[in-house]
Formats: structure tokens, C-alpha cells, sequence
């Protein structure tokens, strides 16, 4: 009981970290592009053209905004399972600071 308890609050940073940052991105994007159709919607009735800029926009930032916390996301659940030796690990963060980079 008490390991499972110290797994529970160590894996709470975890959650914090790793599932938050997709909620605010997908939480922000909806109601963007909700507002993006309607603007779409009226720009139509007054003889506008069609602009798909805006969502494209949105869609692609929030796209790229997911694929970036990808690697922390990654690493820090993996860790919670596997156990690595100090070799292991120190290959490990040196391929997250890779893509961290290359981000």
C-alpha cells in the first residue's frame, strides 16, 4: 500500500506536466476555430471570399504545439516503467536532448 501510495504521488508531477499542456492547446483550438466558421459564415453573406488562412493557422500551431511536448511526454511515462541502469539512462536523456533540440 505504501509503495502504491509513493507511485501515486510521484506520478503526479507526471500528470501535470504531461497532460495539461495538450489540454490548454485543445481547449484554446476548438473554440478558435469555432469562432473562425462563424467569422467565415458571415464574411459569405456580405460577398467576402473564403479565407482558410486563419484556421490553417490555428490547426497547424496546434499541431506543432502537440508533436513539441511528444518527446517529454514519452520520456517521462517511460520512466515511470522502466527501470535503466545509470548507462541506460544517461543514453536516454542524451536522445531527448537530440530531439529536444531538433525541435
Amino acid at each position: 500500500l505504501l509503495s502504491f501510495l509513493s507511485s501515486l504521488v510521484n506520478g503526479i508531477p507526471l500528470a501535470i506536466s504531461t497532460i495539461i499542456p495538450p489540454s490548454v492547446v485543445i481547449g484554446t483550438t476548438i473554440p478558435t476555430l469555432m469562432y473562425l466558421a462563424s467569422a467565415r459564415k458571415v464574411a459569405r453573406r456580405v460577398g467576402g471570399r473564403d479565407p482558410w488562412q486563419g484556421t490553417l493557422t490555428v490547426v497547424l500551431t496546434a499541431i506543432a504545439c502537440l508533436i513539441s511536448s511528444l518527446p517529454l511526454s514519452v520520456r517521462s511515462v517511460s520512466q515511470l516503467f522502466i527501470q535503466m541502469d545509470a548507462e541506460e539512462e544517461s543514453f536516454i536523456n542524451d536522445i531527448f536532448r537530440i530531439a529536444i533540440y531538433m525541435l
